[in-house]
């Protein structure tokens, strides 16, 4: 706290919040060695698929005219499999590149082209492939499974990794509170943010957003960070 003091309750907090982050960092290294094997044995396919035509052709065999023959299935293939493939191969790219959560994260998912998200509706990342990933929903603990690729081109806010994020709270004042009690309460707001350094950074905004006077109230805006 601010006076440099440690309770037991803070103490036992802080053992069980390292705990976690251990037993969560086993899991992520755990799951990148599973995917980077994937990621290996995909490209072992492809090099010695390619190695194999290579050593065909120096033979003098013509492998090549055995892939023309086939090329009018292989488009078809492709027209009826085109559209799939894309959006899977945008998915493995979105977790093997860009890697944007990891186990344990707490993520939100919009629209990339949507109004300001709904910060509420959050989930965990339980468990993540190439192909897709279990998420907890936050509210309920609902377990759901995501293809990778229907969320490439989202909006994903990882809070974890979102160390300086704004807290903004709208309160809403009767209008025959004194600037008085307004200094009172800010006061008190300052004060608990001092207490508890570990969570709260500074109060970064407090000030008037609008007055309804129908409704005889005044709507306050208060930033934390």
């Amino acid at each position: 706290n601010r006076d440099d003091c440690l309770t037991m309750l803070n103490f036992v907090q802080s053992c069980d919040w390292m705990y976690k982050k251990v037993r969560y960092l086993r899991a992520s290294v755990a799951n990148s060695t599973l995917i980077d094997r994937v990621l290996e044995h995909d490209f072992n396919v492809l090099f010695y698929f390619f190695l194999v035509l290579i050593v065909i052709s120096i033979l003098n065999f013509d492998p090549w005219s055995l892939l023309f023959s086939m090329s009018t299935i292989l488009v078809s293939f492709a027209f009826a499999l085109g559209p799939s493939a894309a959006k899977a191969i945008e998915g493995v790219f979105l977790i093997a590149m860009q890697r944007p959560f990891d186990l344990g994260d707490r993520i939100c998912i919009t629209s990339a082209t949507g109004p300001e998200p709904d910060l509420s509706q959050n989930w965990f990342v339980e468990d993540v492939s190439l192909w897709k990933t279990t998420l907890r929903f936050a509210a309920t603990n609902e377990v759901s499974t995501v293809n990778n690729g229907s969320i490439a081109g989202s909006r994903i806010i990882n809070f974890a990794r979102s160390q300086k994020a704004l807290v903004t709270l709208n309160l809403m004042f009767r209008s025959e509170a004194t600037s008085q009690q307004i200094s009172l309460f800010r006061a008190a707001v300052e004060k608990y943010v001092e207490d508890n350094p570990r969570v709260w950074s500074s109060m970064v905004a407090f000030f008037i957003v609008k007055i309804d006077p129908d409704a005889e109230s005044t709507e306050y805006l208060l930033r934390f960070q």
